[in-house]
């Protein structure tokens, strides 16, 4: 009996009893078989908590099993025959890792040279003025996400071996964000090209989400997962962006210690190149599963929570004291809004990464003084807005900011109102919490969308 790709279970049970039947067959002495697969469902749980499907978490799952236990590499050539349906081959977890690898490293070559591409039909990576009045090109400033997040899909997608369903309909959502950010005649780097800029990465962000899960866009485990490899690679990033910073600086001098100016090479191939190449390779490190940053995330969130609670807190109290408001300026409301999105990101991350049955105790306090002073903040925010609005009429600003601000707030009240129950009243579950979450973060890649989609003609491409 071969169980092919076609016709694999949404649940990995029957590929267990797949695996086991064979491994009787072929080894009826067999006596460490219940310890063998207790492990591996341990393993299997892990990996399909995290987006991977049935076939794909058993593969892996007993490649880490194998290697962990030399007397199992039989198991594992049984494994190969009756899912692929040819002669045993030993597999191993080390040549899954090598495989991967040089997926992930051509992937970020690929990437890096692909982003050079318009350069070759006189495109500047950093636009200048060649007329008084004229106004920059920002080709590479709307294109910036082309350049890493599909090819972060395209490896989820291979990863996941996703379906030619959802494969299509990934490739279809890119093809049509570029279209949208690209086909408008914006006017002078206005207003609508900028928040172009700002908005399409999220809408974009989503898409890689979606590859993340493989088309399992309900499934909340699929989308916690998500969330926590959000968190994960942030931090792999700015880890390997920092080490960049300092290696780019190291260069630099060296050269210029034998007069050898570098500056054209570093903003033009190496910086550039090696932020792309980079998000690719933090993606890859991220999905290893083996990685100390997995522990070292939760326990970060857990130290900026109180600094971020604080410094919103001492924001509010500034604004009381000195009365004055916060104004609704284009920098403004990015910059804010901005750091209220990054805000909800930490809200999400800690929950995601706090198990049902943890006690209520201090850091549950304090997160809920960071969602009740980042829903002030917002609350403020909106009033500014729509008193701007009033006084000067509408902007593609201003409206952007207006629905984003609305929909943080939503956000915020809903989280604010849940948690206070669950933690101080006892009247919620956590899964409802959990639930909320996971559920309301389609709203705001929805709204990007719909920015840069309609504001553009609405507001004349100003």
């Amino acid at each position: 009996m071969i169980l092919s790709h076609d016709n694999a279970d949404n649940t990995v049970e029957p590929w267990i009893t797949l695996w086991r039947n064979a491994v009787l067959k072929e080894h009826p002495a067999a006596t460490n078989l219940p310890d063998i697969e207790a492990n591996l469902q341990a393993e299997i749980s892990k990996l399909t908590s995290i987006g991977l499907n049935p076939q794909e978490a058993f593969g892996v799952a007993l490649g880490r099993i194998a290697a962990n236990h030399p007397d199992s590499n039989a198991y594992l050539a049984t494994w190969a025959t009756v899912t692929l349906g040819h002669q045993p081959q030993a597999y191993s977890r080390r040549s899954l890792i090598v495989r991967e690898s040089f997926f992930v490293f051509g992937l970020a070559i690929i990437a890096a040279l692909v982003f050079k591409v318009p350069v070759l039909f006189g495109t500047e990576i950093y636009p200048e003025d060649t007329e008084p009045n004229a106004a920059p090109d920002l080709f590479y400033f709307r294109n910036l996400s082309f350049f890493v997040f599909p090819f972060l899909s395209g490896y989820f997608l291979w990863k996941r071996n996703a379906s030619f369903k959802t494969t299509s309909a990934i490739v279809t959502s890119f093809a049509l964000g570029l279209l949208f950010t690209n086909i408008y005649p914006f006017k002078g780097a206005g207003s609508t090209e900028v928040i172009t800029v700002v908005h399409i990465p999220i809408f974009l962000w989503a898409i890689v989400g979606a590859s993340y899960m493989s088309g399992d866009w309900h499934s909340i485990p699929k989308r916690l997962g998500f969330i926590r490899f959000s968190g994960e690679l942030f931090i792999y990033y700015t880890l390997i962006a920092l080490g960049g910073g300092i290696f780019t600086l190291l260069t630099a001098l060296l050269f210029a210690s034998i007069g050898i100016d570098t500056e054209i090479f570093i903003f033009n191939w190496l910086l550039p190149c090696g932020a792309i190449g980079a998000a690719i390779i933090a993606t890859g490190l991220v999905e290893s599963g083996h990685s100390p940053i997995g522990t070292i995330a939760p326990t970060l969130s857990k130290a900026f929570t109180p600094l971020f609670a604080a410094m919103l807190l001492i924001f509010l109290i500034a604004i009381i004291l000195t009365g004055n408001d916060i104004q609704a300026q284009r920098e403004t409301l990015i910059v804010i809004d901005l750091l209220l999105v990054l805000v909800t990101g930490l809200i999400i991350y800690n929950v995601s990464a706090r198990k049902a049955q943890d006690p209520t105790g201090l850091f549950d306090i304090l997160q809920v003084v960071l969602i009740i002073t980042a829903l002030v903040i917002d609350v403020i925010m909106l009033i500014a807005i729509a008193s701007r609005i009033i006084e000067f009429g509408l902007s593609p600003n201003k409206v952007a900011a207006l629905g984003e601000n609305i929909i943080l707030f939503i956000h915020l009240a809903g989280s604010a109102w849940i948690t206070l129950h669950r933690y101080f009243m006892k009247r919620k579950p956590f899964e409802e919490l959990i639930t909320w979450h996971m559920y309301y973060l389609s709203v705001l890649p929805a709204w990007s969308l719909c920015v840069v989609v309609l504001f553009p003609p609405i507001f004349d491409y100003i």
